[in-house]
């Protein structure tokens, strides 16, 4: 079974081009979206996007007391958060006075989720600016407070004192409107405010990728097999299977329910290709606006010549074609690494893959190398210290354009 894409909407609509995501404005003339140079290197330490992890899966929370909830849409001043269409959640500059003057908890700089909200400040025509302690944030911003990852970050009573809201990934969303229902509720899915988006994604080192075709294959059939069985396992709740997957996901995380677990599997579309043969050409579309998007939010520092360029570039199919379409052995094809951030379960397909010998049978050890956010993925990346890495196509992005990873 092949899992697919269907939804058209890009990665993080940028509508207008304003404020950076220190709050400065920022200049494009150093990158053009129109050279034809089709002259492509790979530095050291180069990646490839060769799969998609999922998409949707993060959820955004805030302090009750900030709310007043009217026909069932979170209010602030007097002004709802976004208007409602069916599952849609659509956000504008009439919304800017709910948003503006809360602090918002964002797991890292170069997170999705924390891309995600730069966006809807620049949509709502704010400005998006680092927390300063002690101070109060302007009513033309939204304030972040970032590098809080989990529960036990984001809960901890110091910092809970200072944010009115955050995003966080499942099933840390769950475990907090669930645990501290008391103090936070759920504010909106990413689901509903960036329908479709792209989550994470794999990426394979450049060079390990090409020098070791069968590797690489193998560790991408034996993915792809792991997301095929978590799917058919979250479409029967009955099965056992399900009840497996749940148990099994439990003992990968710390200290989430199951009841956390199976509501944050509502939440996760989990899939690895665009097409019935692996392929990424949406990826690849996405990601270009992607890049376009991080621009304009004052996130790329590097150069490039061409976003459509670049993405054509960064993301690579061809060693995910081939695995749907290879028919491997089980001969000792050694080890790769492969980091993972710590207790994810948009990853939750890898650890499947391990547990169920898809690695093993045919012939692949996978060795995993933890990591706590898209950043320390990209770094193990970097220096060589894993050959695969499951990260946000945020941190990938802003990672291979700012380090000159691919001059494209």
């Amino acid at each position: 079974m092949i899992i697919l894409d269907k939804k058209i909407m890009a990665v993080i609509v940028v509508v207008i081009l304003a404020v950076a995501a220190i709050g400065t404005v920022v200049a494009l003339n150093s990158n053009s979206d129109n050279n034809d140079s089709d002259d492509v290197t790979y530095k050291d330490g180069a990646f490839n996007v060769v799969s998609r992890v999922n998409s949707e899966g993060s959820g955004l929370y805030i302090k009750s007391s900030e709310i007043e909830v009217k026909d069932g849409v979170p209010y602030r001043n007097g002004v709802p958060f976004y208007a409602v269409s069916g599952e849609t959640y659509t956000v504008s500059e009439s919304n800017a006075k709910a948003w503006a003057g809360l602090v918002f908890a964002t797991p890292g700089v170069t997170s999705i989720q924390h891309t995600q909200i730069a966006s809807l400040a620049q949509t709502m025509g704010l400005k998006f600016v680092l927390y300063t302690a002690g101070t109060s944030v302007p009513d033309n911003s939204i304030a972040y407070y970032t590098n809080l990852s989990n529960y036990s970050l984001i809960t901890d009573s110091s910092v809970m004192s200072v944010i009115d809201a955050g995003i966080i990934w499942e099933p840390q969303y769950e475990r907090i409107i669930q645990e501290k229902g008391d103090v936070f509720t759920s504010l909106a899915l990413t689901n509903n405010l960036f329908p479709g988006h792209t989550c994470c994604v794999i990426i394979g080192n450049h060079n390990f990728i090409n020098d070791n075709p069968v590797a690489t294959g193998k560790f991408l059939a034996g993915y792809t097999k792991a997301v095929d069985f978590v799917n058919s396992a979250l479409a029967n709740k009955n099965s056992e299977d399900y009840k497996w997957l749940v148990e099994f996901t439990a003992k990968k995380t710390t200290d989430i329910t199951e009841k956390e677990i199976q509501d944050a599997f509502d939440t996760i579309t989990y899939l690895y290709a665009d097409g019935t043969d692996g392929d990424l050409s949406k990826l690849k579309t996405d990601i270009a606006q992607l890049v376009r998007d991080l621009d304009s939010l004052g996130n790329i520092t590097g150069k490039y010549s061409d976003a459509q360029t670049l993405a054509d570039s960064f993301v690579d199919d061809s060693k995910l074609k081939d695995a749907l379409k290879t028919n491997y052995d089980s001969s000792n094809s050694g080890t790769v690494r492969v980091a993972v951030i710590t207790g994810d379960i948009h990853q939750i397909a890898v650890h499947v893959a391990i547990e169920k010998g898809y690695f093993k049978d045919l012939g692949l050890n996978v060795e995993v190398v933890q990591g706590k956010n898209g950043g320390s993925i990209a770094t193990s990346m970097q220096n060589n210290s894993a050959d695969f890495g499951f990260i946000g196509a945020p941190p990938a992005t802003i990672t291979t354009i700012n380090s000159g990873l691919i001059s494209a």
